[in-house]
């Protein structure tokens, strides 16, 4: 099982069975939408720090 936690650090909220989550290359995984909006305003992730690459457009 990959997730290390059952609830997404961002909203807390528990992971349920049919939710759509992103994984970090780092391995920490989140809500998509909570992730989505943590990386508005953040480049990092919100557990560990580490960096996360951007698009260059």
């Amino acid at each position: 099982d990959r997730f290390t936690d059952n609830s997404c650090a961002i909203c807390m909220d528990p992971f349920e069975e049919g939710s759509f989550v992103r994984e970090l290359h780092c391995a920490h995984v989140f809500h998509h939408q909570c992730i989505g909006e943590w990386f508005k305003e953040n480049a990092s992730c919100p557990i560990c720090r580490t960096k996360v690459p951007t698009k260059m457009k």
